[in-house]
């Protein structure tokens, strides 16, 4: 069974998580650009719709149904809720392969070559998320630093 499809909440101030926004902002306005993407081939930047983007966040949840931790846990013979089972070479490599299938239609570049796992939640308590739920890049770089270094050695 998948996760259940986020219904976009009628207000913004209705939002309390990082799937109501997507939802709501795809549900208000499907046909504007949520970022632009840049094509190596035409040299040109793409721009790609919030529709788009709910397809491709639409594809992951379908992947990732209610459980997959526990069954992708067990099936690796790894304890789903002891911290040092995500630092595990074989649930790294689940994981990235898993993205991989996942992102085969990205470019190369937009490609993870890498994974790193926690289970520290991105709130905006922990200020890793700002109140409208985007992600604050200056804060993640900073705690995950050294996590981050350490895919690329």
């Amino acid at each position: 069974m998948s996760t259940p499809r986020p219904v976009p909440p009628p207000t913004l101030a209705d939002v309390s998580t990082l799937a109501e926004l997507l939802a709501w902002r795809v549900a208000r306005t499907p046909r504007a650009d949520a970022y632009l993407q840049y094509e190596a081939t035409s040299g040109r930047w793409r721009p790609v719709s919030w529709k788009a983007v709910g397809k491709q966040v639409e594809q992951v949840r379908l992947a990732l149904p209610r459980g997959a931790r526990m069954a992708l846990a067990t099936s690796l013979h790894l304890d789903p809720d002891a911290p040092q089972s995500l630092q595990a070479p074989v649930a790294r490599a689940a994981a990235l392969e898993r993205i991989r299938s996942l992102t085969r239609s990205f470019p190369y570049y937009a490609q993870p070559r890498a994974v790193a796992l926690t289970q520290e939640p991105w709130t905006t308590e922990n200020t890793l998320l700002t109140p409208t739920l985007k992600l604050k890049r200056k804060n993640m770089k900073a705690r995950f630093a050294a996590l981050m270094d350490s895919l690329y050695r």
